[in-house]
């Protein structure tokens, strides 16, 4: 579903815990995957725009590991890019009247 470099944003506002300080996501904003990981069973983002130190942390087994934080992906949508195409406009205005008569 999701794949490094797309642009994403939070589905609904959420308060992530501020356990060390760290950057976490805003409602609102669009950004882009940097890393996906799996953890406890789910995915989890890393983004660009947010950048943490590595920190002593919990995993879902007890082990305490080094790691930067990340954020469930299930908090995200993809966001949807309009490419703008005038060509069909643009071919529009360059016919000739009687040629549009024949196309419309």
């Amino acid at each position: 579903m999701f794949y490094v470099g797309q642009k994403v944003t939070l589905k609904y506002p959420v308060k992530y815990r501020d356990w060390y300080g760290e950057l976490t996501p805003v409602f609102g904003v669009v950004y882009t995957i940097r890393d996906i990981l799996s953890f406890a069973g789910e995915a989890s983002l890393r983004f660009y725009e947010l950048r943490n130190d590595i920190k002593l942390y919990t995993d879902d087994k007890g082990n305490r590991i080094m790691d930067e934080c990340h954020h469930t992906a299930e908090d995200f949508r993809p966001v949807l890019e309009k490419k703008t195409d005038i060509s069909v406009f643009t071919e529009l205005l360059n016919k000739q009247p009687n040629e549009l008569a024949t196309t419309v």
